[in-house]
């Protein structure tokens, strides 16, 4: 996978991507396949607290190459979200006493865009979200239908 990585498009699992910032052979490779591209991760909140620290590492990384990053989640808590768009921001030059003070919160439904060289945030505008939510909601109708059991002695069903 290492020279997947350096053609001009490639598609990976994050854990390929993630081998860039392990200390493992090479890394550098990895991480230098990675630069020049759009980096997208998806399920991005389906990872754990080790794989959360890796992927804000490379996070940085990226961010100090100026490679674009699109994090998709449904469900990402606004505290890891804050957390890898902190660690990108870093990377991209902000200092840490600019993003101490700020707070980056994904409105659900929607999305967030920050601006790498600026810190500026644009969220998903709120007109918007009610069309979203609104395009979303559905009818649900629920059957509820009985469902029988009956064993037979000798049938090899039931409790013994």
């Amino acid at each position: 996978m290492k020279r997947a990585l350096l053609a001009q498009f490639a598609v990976g699992t994050v854990d390929q991507a993630l081998m860039s910032v392990l200390p493992v052979r090479h890394n550098a490779l990895r991480l230098l396949g990675l630069s020049g591209k759009a980096f997208i991760v998806d399920e991005a909140h389906a990872y754990d607290p080790y794989m959360q620290v890796l992927l804000g590492r490379l996070l940085n990384w990226l961010g100090t190459f100026g490679v674009p990053v699109v994090l998709l989640s449904a469900t990402l808590p606004v505290s890891v979200s804050d957390r890898l768009i902190k660690e990108y921001l870093r990377g991209a030059g902000l200092k840490p006493s600019e993003l101490r003070k700020r707070q980056f919160q994904a409105p659900y439904p929607g999305w967030l865009y920050v601006d790498a060289d600026t810190g500026a945030c644009t969220p998903m505008s709120q007109e918007r979200q009610r069309e979203q939510a609104a395009v979303r909601s559905m009818d649900l109708q629920v059957r509820i239908k009985p469902v029988a059991h009956h064993a037979t002695a000798g049938s090899g069903a039931g409790w013994r």
